[in-house]
């Protein structure tokens, strides 16, 4: 069995058991989700763990992407709003809305 295999086991038989906020299962799915990120990028490659560090490595250096009017404009309507006092949480709030837009955009 695959280390894969068995913290896939390990979790299905844990998550059966034990309440989702137990910390070992966020353990389980934090291990799983690394495990996913570097099947993803093997695969994109050329099926080697070398493939995988150069994909990762092309992605990191590609040429960041800004976001359009359009797309400023659909983060700012996403925002939570209703939350704001002052014009400094609005600041904030289209800033971090604007952000996670780029992040989405870039980072996919």
């Amino acid at each position: 069995m695959t280390d894969r295999e068995l913290l896939d086991e390990c979790h299905l038989q844990l998550s059966m058991l034990l309440d989702d906020h137990v910390p070992i299962i966020a353990a389980l799915r934090s291990r799983l989700a690394q495990y996913s990120e570097l099947d993803e990028a093997i695969a994109a490659g050329d099926g080697t763990l070398h493939g995988a560090i150069d994909y990762w490595q092309s992605k990191a250096q590609s040429e960041w992407q800004g976001l359009t009017d359009e797309e400023v404009i659909d983060a700012a309507n996403a925002a939570p709003f209703a939350t704001m006092v002052t014009a400094d949480d609005f600041i904030f709030v289209l800033g971090r809305a604007i952000e996670a837009k780029l992040r989405e955009k870039n980072l996919g």
